[in-house]
């Protein structure tokens, strides 16, 4: 099975030559103007991995820069496909990217500089994408874990099953998906979020009603990073450059879920946690561990604030959202349109924020719109991460910027 299949396309990202590309012109020209090896790879996908993975790396090397890479098939775990994973080298240092298609819309879930591709050497099987960082191949009529070849148990599948992204439209019984399509002439953006990738948990089967204690575990994991044995001998997450990447869902992190699940009574009283028994159930957990546990009101007038919000995050506080129904975003920015595609999720919910953004719109007609947003750990397997709505398909019942000392 080990063995190697290369067919490249190499893009040269030179600074200050004649008739070349430099990273500004990469940002705007159309993908048509970079020249490739081969006419297979001038594709939709192809263009959101130069733009990505040339943005970054600007960030992350000086000088002259040059890319070479290849792409191969990626499948879900039902071996439909689900997108492509990218064999790359920047100035010769090894890298890799993942990029997903839902609904006919690639995203990217992964890009790592100086770093080996978890399939390197892998031939005559399929590749399988669960999810950041869980990657499985397929032959035989068995799978394997990528990195170790050791075969997934029906324990592990259990698990797998819960927490995969998948080819299909999303499948749950209490969300559907919807999507809009916002034309303009100009825009601007003001967003900030608190990690490149913050922390993403979710339900996990052994516990009914658990948002709350799923909202509460991110919380604790995001406050891990400042906090030492928040979560005992546990590392929340990893550093690349500048940024910080939360690691995902872990037996560490269930865990944690099922402590914040005893810790806030959760079902005892009534189906679900009250706000009171969330507040009560994180100093529970804090103080076990040897803080204090804060909050700070983002409400005013009984409504949520969003300025409020928004001074609590760049405060350094991430938020806890009580709300009633809620939508989760991905906004895939397109050219002269905004494509923003809803999960809805109805009934009493609690999520954890990470970040704003705020969109002010001019449209077509010469008006103006400005959606603003909340960058969430939604707790919803289908959409762990995405950037909630506060005035689209929801009411927000009570929140709070959340600290840890």
């Amino acid at each position: 099975m080990k063995g190697r299949s290369i067919k490249s396309i190499c893009i040269l990202l030179l600074l200050g030559v004649t008739c070349v590309i430099t990273f500004s012109f990469v940002f705007f020209v159309s993908f048509a103007d970079i020249a490739y090896a081969e006419e297979e790879y001038n594709s939709e996908v192809d263009a959101i991995f130069v733009k990505n993975v040339a943005k970054l790396a600007k960030e992350n090397y000086f000088g002259n820069i040059v890319l070479i890479s290849t792409k191969d098939n990626l499948y879900d775990i039902n071996l439909e496909s689900l997108g492509y994973i990218f064999d790359f080298t920047v100035n010769n240092e090894p890298g890799y990217a993942i990029a997903i298609n839902h609904n006919g819309i690639y995203n990217i879930t992964e890009v790592f500089f100086n770093a080996i591709n978890p399939y390197k050497g892998l031939t005559d099987i399929k590749k399988i994408y669960l999810k950041e960082f869980n990657y499985l191949y397929y032959c035989d009529d068995e799978y394997y874990f990528a990195e170790t070849d050791i075969p997934v148990t029906d324990e592990i599948w259990t698990r797998i099953l819960q927490k995969s992204y998948y080819s299909s439209t999303y499948n749950t019984e209490d969300s559907v998906i919807t999507n809009e399509t916002i034309y303009y002439i100009e825009k601007t953006e003001n967003s900030y979020e608190l990690a490149k990738r913050y922390p993403g948990l979710v339900q996990i089967s052994a516990y009914s009603n658990a948002c709350a204690p799923i909202a509460g575990a991110n919380l604790v994991q995001y406050w891990d990073k400042y906090k030492a044995n928040l979560i005992a001998d546990y590392t929340p997450g990893t550093s690349l450059g500048n940024y910080y990447l939360y690691y995902e869902p872990s037996d560490t992190t269930d865990a944690v879920i099922g402590q914040l699940y005893s810790d806030m009574g959760t079902n005892t009283i009534e189906n679900g946690t009250s706000i009171p028994q969330f507040l009560a159930g994180m100093s529970i957990y804090c103080n076990r561990a040897g803080y204090s546990f804060t909050y700070n009101s983002c409400m005013q007038n009984g409504q949520f604030s969003f300025t409020l919000a928004k001074q609590r995050i760049d405060a350094g506080e991430p938020l806890v959202l009580f709300v009633e129904d809620l939508s989760v975003a991905k906004i895939f920015a397109l050219d002269g349109n905004d494509l923003i595609d809803y999960a809805l999720h109805y009934g009493s919910h609690v999520i954890a924020g990470f970040g704003y953004k705020a969109i002010e719109y001019t449209l077509n007609d010469g008006t103006t719109l400005t959606n603003y947003y909340i960058a969430v750990a939604s707790g919803i397997i289908t959409k762990s991460r995405g950037y909630y709505n506060i005035a689209y398909n929801t009411v927000i019942d009570d929140a709070y910027g959340i600290s840890i000392i």
